[in-house]
């Protein structure tokens, strides 16, 4: 939980199951934004966030030597490769789950404009 002047700004929690981004999307509809970029300079791995504003909601799922669960390296490559110019790979596992109030959402996509991209589903 994030507070900030005693009010809580965010939830953070990490699914106690196995549920994919594909099962999210079937259920909440067509994301509105998400990116893909490196974790770190010289790390190897990145991170997708998938966003709903209305929702209020950021999913992530992190690759790579400090990813918590591994689909194994070629959904790692296929998800990295070209930051997120292609569709998603399926079977992504969500990681992280947040929830934002609806002023820091709208925060959040504005602070890095260029590496939100437009929904481009997944891959066949």
């Amino acid at each position: 939980m994030g507070f900030e002047n005693g009010i809580l700004e965010f939830l953070a929690c990490v699914p106690n199951y196995q549920i994919t981004f594909e099962q999210v999307v079937e259920k909440l509809g067509i994301p509105d934004e998400f990116s893909v970029e490196p974790m770190y300079p010289d790390a190897v791995g990145c991170e997708l966030q998938v966003v709903w504003k209305n929702k209020r909601l950021v999913l992530s799922y992190g690759t790579g030597i400090i990813s918590i669960f591994t689909l194994g390296q070629s959904l790692n490559d296929k998800l990295c490769e070209n930051e997120g110019n292609l569709p998603l790979p399926k079977g992504i596992l969500i990681q992280g789950v947040d929830i934002f109030l609806p002023g820091e959402i709208e925060s959040i996509l504005q602070d890095n404009l260029k590496l939100w991209k437009s929904w481009k589903g997944f891959a066949k």
